[in-house]
């Protein structure tokens, strides 16, 4: 093969440089590598060099401004010379130029033809590439020398090429070791400069998981004194015990694997509460590649966390408010696109809201205006700028309606339209009204008058909405009492709900305006006679000038009271009505900004009224409703103290009363033995747990009355047939005897129940399977035995666990053994935890009741 002539070297660009160049010169001088002692990283790429081309030399050189130092030299004896001039050396060729040289024949390369290496060395053949320096610099050669005239194949020349890239690469772990010795006492500095000032936990452990170092951050979180000595506890001490499951079985692995772990521990605060920390833990190795230290950073989020919780509740109720909002409203893209319509939006063109979506808004448009609507809407989608328009639209059944539209651009913090939110209002009977009424002399004032009552309308609407919005007593008396006085405008706005018709016992809310700053905290409670009574006794409102308030019998002398309570320059007031017509209390303004109150005002006050009482009454029902809720589901849903070994879960669905049909129980039996029992009535709410309690009690005293689940479950069925709402009720029980590690079970129709044994095999109890209760004659109900091994676990459950819209049962019941099969080993109160957070999540539509339990005398450690 012929020789290969001189190419740039594949490893990546350098710098072609002459040999006396001062860049040059100073890489070589910064490399530290002249008159240095031989070094094995060098001599092993050399020894490699050698054994792959079999030549007689090999060598890493530095070359300056006057020799060719060779820091590496196969072949030379170890006292001979290590050096020799630029002028001798065949590296200058390749320093000077930046290029590789390849020399088949010395003698007869005009290049090298004169070197006098050919006489003093033999060099006959030569083959060398650039090392470079970090900054691209050549520093010298990786070169390989042979005595013979030889053709250097292109292997030859792609092995000695890899060899200088790994010399290159050598020399910049040099400078980066030295330069990492040099600023390692700077850092060290840094870091603890940081970490005593940062908010956050900084801690460092050694490799055995001791704790050696805590910042003063760290220390508060966890409860330790400033001047208190380091404690030498483990990491794990300090953990939660899901934490240091977590630690163990993923961050200490994943640090020691790939350097570094992110995720969420939990610490023990100063009062043992948990404390959730955002964790980077890093694994630190010494020069032997072993972990020397980890490090850890840790972030407190419950702040975060509470922020996040409020703000996703702000957002639930917007997306209420918005839903249920009387006047159409949409959000639109940048490019003017529909994202969302909400309902009075679709109820006002008679479309569905997916009709409305994207560009089909203007197919609702009225043939003659939608060019108009289209352009208008275009030109403000082109300058980000408000639209206001007003068309006909043509609903489905062909009746048109005339609306007025507008939106404002949404800005992102750097001024970008980020989208459109605009809002629909059906103007025709307005429009018609006012069309009616026109007159040449009077067309302006009244399209001004028109605008301003559709600008009330509008905040009316708004304050309906956020009214109705509220969910508590409290907060909706204080929403009614603000957007009264501010729609309406009065320095002084009261709200009363009085307490079976007891005035000491009202809740009052009071708003004032700025000027009424110094009444904010006057606080006492209205009487309930005088001018009050008018409105609350006959459930009307009340509206009197200043004229008449002074004057009229009721008035019992406010002024009297001089200073003390806030002035009173003219009263407007109306009832809080509940559904059937009962007195709730009363919202009341007083002093106008200008002026008298008007007829206006007052029905303005009254609709308002209308509101807050239905809310009101909503928020009483809800309160009701919730405390019965919990009081029922307390009452009757199962044991509160269970025997050890056992486990029990109740998770309501997360709609409506937490109440419903499903169930567990245990029931200790003589000899030591357990009834254990789950079970699922048909429907939900009051209804269902009112027969649940009932199933309950009677499945608990015919355990305790047979002993055997069989015969407990043939009785049931006679009492269920006596209980409305029973009849399809599903039933799994069982008796567990811990003695003889066995149990026997009998399912009226319920799932069957799951064992898992030591060796993670699954097993299901479907062996004594038979009718739901009540459901017909059943001859004799189904009874079996299985084994319950030291290490197993049993678990009951009901549907709500394993069964999902869209999915099957055999789909559910795989990760249930899959889950149980992999967390087997758990303590019984974690494998419950495990279950109900994998397989129930945040939200459900069913009731899931569960029970585990482990037979072993002591429980297992965790892993």
């Amino acid at each position: 093969m012929k020789d290969v002539g001189p190419a740039r070297d594949a490893a990546g660009p350098h710098r072609a440089t002459g040999v006396r160049t001062p860049a040059r010169l100073a890489a070589v001088r910064a490399s530290g590598l002249l008159d240095t002692p031989r070094e094995e990283p060098f001599d092993r790429l050399t020894a490699l060099a050698a054994e792959l081309l079999d030549t007689p030399f090999a060598f890493v050189t530095v070359v300056d401004d006057r020799r060719s130092f060779w820091k590496s030299c196969l072949g030379i004896p170890a006292d001979g010379p290590r050096e020799n001039t630029v002028e001798e050396s065949f590296c200058q060729y390749v320093v000077a130029s930046g290029e590789p040289l390849v020399v088949g024949e010395t003698r007869a390369d005009p290049r090298t033809a004169g070197n006098p290496s050919i006489e003093s060395m033999g060099v006959a053949a030569w083959l060398g590439y650039p090392v470079h320096a970090p900054g691209g610099e050549v520093l010298g050669t990786f070169c390989v020398v042979d005595t013979r005239v030889r053709s250097w194949t292109e292997r030859d020349q792609r092995i000695v090429r890899t060899l200088a890239a790994a010399a290159s690469s050598e020399v910049a772990l040099r400078v980066d070791l030295d330069e990492l010795r040099t600023s390692s006492a700077l850092q060290v500095a840094r870091f603890r400069a940081i970490a005593e000032q940062t908010t956050d936990l900084v801690a460092m452990a050694d490799a055995d998981g001791r704790v050696t170092y805590l910042n003063p951050a760290g220390r508060r979180i966890v409860g330790l004194a400033p001047d208190q000595d380091l404690p030498t506890t483990a990491v794990v001490d300090v953990l939660t015990a899901a934490s240091r499951d977590l630690l163990r079985s993923r961050a200490v692995p994943a640090a020691r694997e790939v350097g570094a772990w992110a995720g969420e521990l939990e610490v023990l605060g100063a009062d043992r509460e948990p404390v959730p920390l955002e964790q980077v833990l890093t694994a630190h190795r010494d020069e032997h590649g072993d972990i020397a230290f980890y490090a850890a950073i840790g972030r407190d989020v419950r702040e975060r966390r509470r922020y996040e919780a409020e703000l996703h509740a702000e957002r639930q109720r917007y997306e209420t408010l918005v839903g249920q909002a009387p006047v159409g409203i949409f959000l639109a893209d940048p490019h003017g696109q529909n994202v969302y319509v909400n309902d009075g939006l679709a109820e006002l063109v008679g479309r569905p809201a997916v009709e409305i979506a994207g560009s089909g808004w203007a197919d609702h448009v009225h043939p003659d205006d939608r060019a108009g609507a289209a352009a208008g809407w275009a030109a403000a989608v082109a300058s980000g700028q408000e639209w206001l328009d007003e068309y006909r639209v043509v609903r489905p059944d062909g009746t048109v309606r005339l609306v007025s539209a507008s939106a404002r651009a949404l800005h992102d913090a750097a001024g970008g339209v980020t989208g459109f939110l605009g809002t629909y209002t059906d103007v025709t009977e307005q429009r018609d009204a006012e069309r009616a009424r026109r007159t040449a002399a009077a067309e302006q004032a009244a399209r001004r008058e028109s605008d301003a009552a559709a600008a009330r309308l509008q905040q009316l609407a708004r304050a309906s909405v956020e009214i109705s919005a509220a969910v508590t007593t409290r907060e909706a008396l204080e929403v009614l009492t603000r957007t009264a006085r501010e729609l309406i405008g009065a320095h002084r706005s009261v709200s009363s709900v009085t307490v079976d018709e007891d005035w000491s016992q009202a809740i009052t809310a009071v708003s004032v305006s700025p000027e009424y700053r110094a009444w904010e905290d006057y606080g006492a409670l209205p009487a309930g006679s005088g001018i009050h009574s008018l409105v609350c006794r006959d459930n009307v409102p009340v509206r009197l000038t200043q004229e008449e308030l002074e004057r009229h019998p009721a008035w019992r002398d406010f002024g009297a009271h001089g200073g003390q309570h806030p002035p009173m320059r003219g009263w407007l007031a109306a009832p809080l009505v509940a559904a059937d017509g009962s007195n709730l209390g009363l919202v009341q303004l007083s002093d106008r900004y200008a002026g008298e109150f008007t007829a206006e005002d007052e029905a303005l006050l009254v609709q308002l009224a209308q509101v807050g009482s239905a809310t009101l009454e909503k928020a009483e029902l809800l309160r009701q409703q919730t405390a019965v809720g919990a009081t029922l589901q307390r009452a009757i849903l199962g044991p509160v103290t269970l025997p050890p070994g056992f486990a029990v879960r109740y998770e309501p669905a997360t709609s409506g009363l937490e109440v419903g049909g499903d169930w567990y129980d245990v029931v200790p039996l003589p000899g030591g033995r357990y009834g254990v029992v789950v079970g699922d009535v048909v429907g939900s709410g009051l209804a269902a747990a009112a027969v649940m309690g009932q199933l309950r009690s009677a499945v608990r005293a015919l355990l305790l009355e047979h002993g055997a689940p069989a015969r407990a479950l043939a009785a049931l069925d006679g009492f269920a047939e006596l209980v409305p709402g029973a009849k399809c009720s599903t039933v799994f029980c069982a008796v567990v005897d811990p003695a003889t590690r066995t149990l026997r079970y009998s399912s009226a129709g319920h799932l069957p129940a799951i064992t898992v044994d030591a060796g993670g095999t699954p097993r299901l109890l479907d062996e004594a399977q038979s009718l739901p209760l009540a459901v017909g004659a059943v001859a004799a109900r189904r009874e079996a035995e299985a084994a319950l091994p030291d290490g197993s676990v049993l678990l009951l459950y009901t549907d709500g666990l394993i069964e999902r819209r869209h999915e099957s049962l055999d789909t559910g019941m795989a990760q249930l053994t899959a889950l149980l099969s992999a967390e087997r080993t758990r303590p019984v109160e974690t494998l419950a935890d495990l279950v109900t957070e994998r397989l129930v999540g945040a939200r459900h539509d069913d009731d899931v009741a569960l029970l585990v339990y482990r037979g072993e005398d002591d429980p297992p450690p965790a892993c």
